[in-house]
């Protein structure tokens, strides 16, 4: 039994929304593909601009990314390449029957979920974008999963409900395993702080101020690891790299 999940409400609604990016070179389909999906609930990065969208897969995680090819050209491939370096995700490809032969190129360099041929009703879009997610629901390193649609934290000792900063913070560190991430760029990412802050080096700080200043972020690491490790005090998982961060990854059991 999951402990403080109530059960049947976590069926009926999604606890964090999830993202989805948006490509495509005509701004009225750019526009038009946003509002549908912010519509029903979803959080939506769309773009025009190519290198902003590579841009914004540093600091965002999406979960899909969804390409128009209408009048697509060979910069969308390539901008679809410098997402899926930063981190990997799903793609859905819309398009009509003349675009199926990039398409194939597309299946052939990304792992795409579905495909959209037009003229198609809405639903038949937001079933695809539904399956993609599906796809990307778990997140699993060594022998604990998280659940990205009901943010719950499987165990061997358990499942524990996590509170939404708690999740977002490990989901952070999850979908890039062995990445250090520094105190301000979890900061920023986590809790929205200035962008500014990712760039500072947190052994430049003075300790006490940068222990008062990211207070908050260590009693979240601290819930954190009593839920996701047997011995808190000697992590397998969730690792401190002194004077600059964490890092997640599995280093056996200790």
């Amino acid at each position: 039994m999951l402990k403080g999940v109530d059960m049947d409400k976590s069926k009926r609604k999604q606890t964090q929304p999830r993202c989805v990016f948006i490509l495509a070179t005509r701004k009225t389909i750019l526009d038009t593909l946003a509002a549908l999906l912010r519509d029903v609930g979803y959080e939506v990065v769309a773009e025009r601009n190519r290198r902003r969208l590579v841009r914004q897969a540093r600091y965002m995680s999406p979960d899909v990314l969804l390409v128009d090819l209408a009048h697509t050209n060979t910069e969308m491939l390539e901008t679809c390449h410098a997402i899926q370096r930063r981190i990997r995700v799903p793609l859905v490809l819309i398009g009509s029957e003349s675009d199926i032969p990039q398409m194939d190129s597309f299946r052939e360099a990304f792992h795409v979920a579905d495909e959209v041929i037009r003229p198609f009703e809405n639903e038949r879009l937001l079933d695809a974008i539904e399956k993609a997610f599906d796809e990307t629901r778990w997140l699993e390193i060594g022998d604990v999963r998280l659940d990205r649609r009901l943010a719950v934290l499987e165990t061997p000792r358990g499942a524990f409900h996590l509170r939404p900063k708690e999740f977002l913070l490990l989901e952070l560190l999850m979908r890039h395993p062995g990445r250090l991430f520094t105190l301000g760029e979890l900061a920023h990412r986590v809790w929205e702080w200035d962008e500014d802050y990712v760039n500072i080096d947190p052994d430049d700080e003075d300790p006490a101020l940068r222990k008062k200043k990211y207070g908050t972020l260590y009693v979240h690491i601290r819930w954190l690891r009593k839920k996701l490790e047997a011995n808190p005090n000697r992590p397998r998982y969730l690792h401190t790299v002194r004077g600059k961060g964490y890092v997640f990854e599995d280093r056996g059991a200790m």
